[in-house]
């Protein structure tokens, strides 16, 4: 894959050699995310491994519409019952909405309550993704510039720098180090002005919600400049000496130390983490010493990601031979910049491709919130505004009346889509050609218990979106049957009453969380099997 980098000392943005991807990185507790970066000529790993690692366990981590008829609120199937008692056999049937139709003929296959408004959960990333598209186009690229308002001069740049972020949620410390080399290529050394970070591409956000756990690595702030997915690697050892704490931005081969955000431990025994901001410039984080183990690591979110980034950017630079100043934020509009160097992500296709593998709620919220931009005309306040606007959007697109969207992730439990009307999205043509490549393979057999996870025969494929909150699993996406007709479905189950009463403050998932996603997974399993060894026409 390849990426382009951006140089020139007249302001204009020109495409560079990109490089392509090997290897694997390294580090004790890597993220999924990390498969989804940028290609640069640095190491880049293919990792999936579990997001969060250490002291303590966290929860919670896309038209013409079909006719099924009168269901009063029991399944319709179309071979002789057999979808229908997959469901009458679940302890979730009252709690599951689901509908299956044959793309080619329209035939309803499966449905069940599908006129519920229930969470989608990460499935939301599925109408994101199309809105994106739609919207930016697939071969948009988001960038990230320094940017200069004087000469360079032996060496020296006579004048201020800014590092100026376009939104990209899939820039790295890799991404970071090859614009560090471009500026040294570029003969600078030193500078005579101030070192600046502008993250007002998108807006300044503390957390992506408000009502997850304070350590929740897939909950980070968001801006304009983003790194590493704002989160920062914590790793801690038991040595003769005391126990090593370490904080680091990592990504591949590289480790840089990071300033502006510290932890020290703590002699208590609750809570395991307690964290604050000082004066909007630093993050302070504490760890209770007798919850860590002899050693080990997870990810900690970060909250001040333009802050974040600039710290590390004058690290690697420093690397360089490049002295920079300590950052300083950028305020109001500047004149009289240029861009020196630059680099861009991956066209937006790709960045698509591995937000919906892994489901990565920043790439969700960046994407969404600069595509409203590009249909406002300027930055959304917020989450909500711009939801409202894609919501927007799916109405004049989609047809889609009732769907209620406060975010682009689907991390926000209020967001609430019918299956009948997500069908509506899966059945449209232009949207199917474009969600199919970008989707994920599916194996059945991986939504069973992990203990008992087995190869399932069965010929066909599914490509589909997962979405999981406590209490709530979703599954929609298309499944090519054993005699050829490509079957649309979405299959979703939450027990409301149940995520109501989530004591909030709770780091841990509450009582049942984990056997009710279990059983939830289990029917998904027993719906897609049915659909995948599927033979012969389409009835209702």
């Amino acid at each position: 894959m390849r990426v382009r980098r951006l140089k020139g000392t007249d302001g204009k943005l020109r495409p560079g050699r990109g490089g392509r991807e090997s290897g694997k990185g390294g580090g004790p507790a890597p993220c999924a995310e990390d498969a989804a970066r940028r290609r640069f000529l640095l190491a880049l790993p293919g990792i999936a491994a579990p997001l969060l690692a250490g002291p303590s366990v966290l929860g919670g981590t896309l038209r013409p519409q079909p006719r099924p008829g009168a269901e009063a609120g029991r399944a319709v199937a179309s071979r002789g019952g057999r979808a229908s008692s997959v469901l009458a056999g679940s302890p979730l049937a009252d709690k599951t909405a689901c509908l299956a139709v044959d793309t080619a003929t329209g035939a309803v296959i499966l449905a069940h309550r599908s006129d519920a408004f229930l969470p989608p959960a990460s499935v939301t990333k599925i109408l994101t993704a199309l809105y994106g598209l739609e919207t930016l186009g697939a071969d948009y690229r988001f960038a990230t510039r320094l940017e200069v308002n004087g000469p360079v001069e032996g060496g020296r740049i006579r004048g201020d720098v800014v590092l100026a972020g376009g939104g990209d949620p899939t820039l790295d410390t890799r991404g970071l180090a090859e614009l560090a080399a471009r500026l040294a290529a570029a003969g600078v050394r030193e500078i005579e002005g101030r070192f600046l970070f502008d993250e007002h591409a998108l807006p300044q956000l503390r957390a992506l919600a408000a009502d997850q756990p304070i350590t929740a690595a897939y909950n980070p702030g968001l801006s304009g400049l983003n790194l590493n997915f704002n989160r920062v690697h914590f790793s801690w050892e038991r040595r003769s000496a005391g126990l090593a704490l370490a904080l680091d931005a990592r990504a591949g081969p590289l480790r840089p130390g990071v300033g502006c955000i510290t932890i020290e431990a703590a002699e208590r025994a609750s809570p395991v983490y307690r964290y604050r901001i000082e004066a909007d410039r630093a993050e302070r984080w504490s760890v209770a010493r007798r919850a860590l183990g002899r050693r080990g690591s997870r990810w900690l979110p970060v909250r001040l990601p333009g802050r974040y980034a600039a710290d590390v950017f004058r690290t690697l630079a420093r690397s360089h031979g490049i002295v920079l100043p300590p950052p300083l934020p950028a305020a109001g509009a500047r004149d009289g910049f240029r861009v020196l160097v630059g680099i861009e992500s991956e066209p937006l296709d790709r960045v698509l491709k591995g937000m919906l593998r892994y489901s990565t709620n920043l790439t969700a919220e960046a994407v969404g919130l600069r595509a409203t931009h590009r249909r406002t005309g300027r930055v959304p306040p917020g989450l909500a505004r711009s939801a409202e606007v894609m919501a927007d959007w799916a109405r004049h697109r989609f047809g889609l009346t009732r769907l209620s969207l406060h975010d682009h992730s689907g991390l926000h439990d209020a967001t609430r889509i019918s299956p009948r009307e997500l069908m509506t999205v899966l059945r449209d043509g232009r949207a199917r050609e474009m969600l199919l490549p970008l989707l994920k393979e599916v194996k059945p057999g991986q939504l069973a218990r992990r203990r008992e996870r087995r190869p399932v025969r069965t010929r066909g494929h599914v490509r589909a979106k997962t979405g999981t909150l406590h209490f709530v699993s979703a599954l929609a996406g298309y499944v090519e049957a054993a005699d050829g007709h490509l079957i649309a479905f979405v299959i979703q189950s939450a027990d409301l009453d149940r995520r109501a009463r989530i004591d909030r403050r709770l780091t841990a998932p509450p009582a049942g969380a984990r056997r009710w996603k279990l059983r939830a997974r289990e029917l998904q399993r027993a719906l897609l099997i049915e659909w995948l060894d599927r033979a012969g026409g389409s009835g209702g």
